[in-house]
C-alpha cells in the first residue's frame, strides 16, 4: 500500500511539470503560485526575440503598392538613430477599420538579433516600394501643387521665385526631383 501511495504521489509530482515547447523568454506569466490550473490553459507567453514579427497597418489606397518580399526599415522612438531590418512576409487577406482609416494587416519579418524590440512595442515601419539611388531630393512640405503642376519656390539673389518641377518617388520625409532643379539650387 506504502509503494502504491508512493507511485501515485510520484505521478502526479510529474503531471504537475510544465514545459515550453519552445526555447525562449518568458514575456507573460498569465498564473500565479497557487492558482488552479487544467489542461490547455494559458500559462505564460513564450518567445524567441532574435527573429519577430512585426504587424503594420497599411492604409487601404497604399496596399496595392505592397508585395511580399520588400524590403521594411524599423525604428524606434526609444532608440534613435537606430534601424532594424526585414521584409515583408505576408499580405492582408482583408480590409478593415481601425478608427477613421480602412487599413490592411501587412506582417513583416526583422532580424532582432541584440534583442531590443519587445512584444506590442509601436515601431516606425517604411515598406520600400521603390529606390533610386544618387538623385536629386527635397523636403516633401517644399515641393507645392499635385500632378502636372508641380512647383517649388527657388531662392535666387534673395527673392523667391516659383519654378515649375517634376517630382518622382517619395518617401515620408523627401520627394526625388526628375526634371526643374539641379544640384545646389535653395529652394
Amino acid at each position: 500500500a506504502d509503494r502504491a501511495a508512493l507511485n501515485l504521489a510520484e505521478s502526479r509530482l510529474r503531471s504537475t511539470a510544465v514545459s515550453s515547447p519552445l526555447q525562449g523568454v518568458a514575456y507573460t506569466v498569465a498564473v500565479r503560485a497557487g492558482d488552479y490550473v487544467k489542461t490547455g490553459d494559458l500559462l505564460a507567453r513564450v518567445g524567441d526575440f532574435r527573429q519577430i514579427r512585426v504587424r503594420v497597418y497599411v492604409d487601404e489606397p497604399d496596399l496595392g503598392k505592397v508585395a511580399k518580399g520588400q524590403p521594411v526599415l524599423v525604428a524606434w522612438d526609444g532608440l534613435p538613430g537606430k534601424q532594424w531590418r526585414g521584409a515583408v512576409d505576408r499580405l492582408p487577406s482583408e480590409v478593415k477599420e481601425l478608427g477613421t482609416r480602412r487599413v490592411g494587416e501587412v506582417s513583416c519579418t526583422l532580424m532582432n538579433p541584440t534583442q531590443e524590440l519587445l512584444p506590442n512595442m509601436n515601431l516606425n515601419v517604411e515598406i520600400v516600394i521603390d529606390s533610386k539611388p544618387q538623385v536629386l531630393t527635397i523636403p516633401r512640405e517644399a515641393l507645392l501643387g499635385s500632378g502636372g503642376s508641380q512647383h517649388v519656390f527657388l531662392l535666387r539673389d534673395g527673392t523667391l521665385v516659383k519654378q515649375a518641377v517634376r517630382g518622382g518617388i517619395s518617401n515620408p520625409t523627401r520627394v526625388e526631383l526628375t526634371q526643374g532643379l539641379k544640384e545646389g539650387d535653395e529652394v
